[in-house]
Protein backbone atom coordinates (compact mmCIF):
# COMPACT_ATOMS: atom_id res chain seq x y z
CA UNK A 1 0.00 0.00 0.00
CA UNK A 2 1.42 3.61 -1.08
CA UNK A 3 -0.38 7.03 -0.34
CA UNK A 4 0.73 10.32 -0.89
CA UNK A 5 -0.30 13.16 0.54
CA UNK A 6 0.10 16.75 -1.73
CA UNK A 7 -0.77 20.19 -0.66
CA UNK A 8 -3.38 21.74 -2.46
CA UNK A 9 -1.79 24.82 -3.28
CA UNK A 10 1.28 23.67 -4.28
CA UNK A 11 1.37 20.39 -4.89
CA UNK A 12 4.56 19.47 -3.07
CA UNK A 13 4.58 16.31 -0.94
CA UNK A 14 3.12 17.04 2.50
CA UNK A 15 3.40 13.08 3.58
CA UNK A 16 4.28 10.00 1.94
CA UNK A 17 3.31 6.32 3.27
CA UNK A 18 4.88 3.35 2.20
CA UNK A 19 3.54 -0.04 3.40
CA UNK A 20 4.38 -3.98 2.62
CA UNK A 21 4.90 -7.68 3.97
CA UNK A 22 5.55 -11.01 2.24
CA UNK A 23 5.87 -14.37 3.70
CA UNK A 24 8.91 -16.41 3.73
CA UNK A 25 8.13 -20.17 3.78
CA UNK A 26 10.82 -22.07 6.29
CA UNK A 27 9.97 -25.67 7.62
CA UNK A 28 6.57 -25.95 6.93
CA UNK A 29 5.72 -22.77 8.79
CA UNK A 30 5.88 -18.82 7.20
CA UNK A 31 7.87 -15.93 8.61
CA UNK A 32 5.97 -13.03 7.79
CA UNK A 33 8.23 -9.82 7.58
CA UNK A 34 6.38 -6.11 7.38
CA UNK A 35 7.92 -2.78 7.05
CA UNK A 36 6.17 1.06 6.93
CA UNK A 37 8.10 3.99 6.16
CA UNK A 38 6.64 6.81 6.53
CA UNK A 39 7.90 10.75 6.05
CA UNK A 40 6.40 13.85 6.39
CA UNK A 41 7.62 17.57 5.28
CA UNK A 42 7.00 20.62 7.44
CA UNK A 43 8.52 24.12 7.15
CA UNK A 44 10.28 25.37 4.40
CA UNK A 45 13.69 24.06 3.40
CA UNK A 46 16.71 26.72 3.22
CA UNK A 47 19.39 24.85 1.90
CA UNK A 48 21.73 23.78 -0.66
CA UNK A 49 21.30 20.48 -2.55
CA UNK A 50 23.71 19.52 -4.81
CA UNK A 51 24.84 16.01 -6.06
CA UNK A 52 27.96 14.66 -5.17
CA UNK A 53 31.06 14.80 -7.96
CA UNK A 54 30.80 11.81 -9.17
CA UNK A 55 27.43 12.00 -10.01
CA UNK A 56 26.18 13.23 -13.75
CA UNK A 57 22.66 13.54 -14.81
CA UNK A 58 21.37 12.12 -17.59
Amino acid sequence: MESVALDAATYRIKKHIFRFAFLVPYGGQNIRYAQDVTESTKGTFTGTITLPARVTRS
